[in-house]
Formats: C-alpha cells, structure tokens, sequence
C-alpha cells in the first residue's frame, strides 16, 4: 500500500506533503537546420518570429525567464504546436518544427551529439524540483522513506548544462 506519485513543478501542490527528490534544468533548443532558415534569434522579442512547441495543451502559452541582469521576464505566445510528451518534442525539434523549452534528462543526448542545440542560452530559466508526493493524511512508511531513497539517487544527473 504505497500511495506515491512523482510530480516535476516549479512549486509542489500544497494540499499534499512532498519530497524534493531531484532538480530538473531547462533550456531552449532547437535544430541546426531549423535556426539556418529562420530569422536570426537574439533575444526574446525575435522567439515570436519563431515556431514555438509547448509542453502542455493551452491555446497560449508562457515561458518565465531571468535575464543575466536578474530581471524576470514572462514571454507569452500561441504554440505551433502542443504535446505533453517530451520525447514527442524532442523528435519534433530534431526534425526541425520549431524551438522548445526542454528538461535536461531528455536532451542530454541529443544536445551532446550536436543533433539539437540550444538557444538564448544567457537566459535563466528557473530550475524545477522532481517531487515525491503523497496525500496531506499519510506518513511515509518505512517502505515509502527506502522508495524515496532510491529515487533520489536516481534523480541525480552528472553535472550539465
């Protein structure tokens, strides 16, 4: 009887008790041969030249940055084209549809063989936390605590990006 879910947020809901358990980075990317056809992309303002894919199932969309400055910067825009598969997105950007805000553990191939690269690297997006939660009544059994451990070590990725 083990009632755990993984959850990956900026912020864990609070009506349930949650562990940090993980970080999870993301970064803009997208092909080579996609940004070789495109408008040049040097700043925020040029991304609504571009063909932006979401993860998620919203008509619009925002992506929170920081600059190098430390200023806070909300893009919003109308996806080209929504998924709430990160894998699907993955394959999206390598095939070269547009540009995509991705976590770490999915790219990390990809972006390390030069199949997708990434772009607007000097600006900050917020890490995430990787969460195991559970319901506000339960305690974690000694079960649970051991699962808990183990997926913390698993959630540890070799330093990148």
């Amino acid at each position: 009887n083990i009632d755990l879910a993984i959850r990956i947020t900026e912020k864990p809901n609070s009506a349930l008790n949650s562990t940090r358990i993980g970080t999870v980075k993301h970064n803009l990317f997208t092909s080579g041969e996609y940004l070789s056809n495109q408008p040049p992309l040097k700043g925020l303002c040029d991304l609504h030249h571009h063909q932006l894919l979401n993860f998620g199932s919203t008509k619009r969309a925002f992506w929170d940055f920081v600059s190098p400055k430390g200023k806070r910067n909300r893009f919003e825009f109308k996806p080209h084209l929504n998924s709430n598969n990160g894998l699907f997105l993955l394959n999206a950007v390598r095939a070269g549809m547009g540009i995509a805000r991705l976590p770490d553990f999915i790219v990390m191939a990809a972006e390390q063989s030069g199949e997708i690269v990434r772009v607007l690297p000097d600006m900050y997006i917020a890490h995430w936390g990787i969460f195991l939660v559970h319901a506000e009544d339960r305690r974690m059994n000694r079960r649970m605590r051991l699962f808990a451990d183990e997926m913390r070590k698993a959630c540890v990725f070799e330093k990148y990006g």
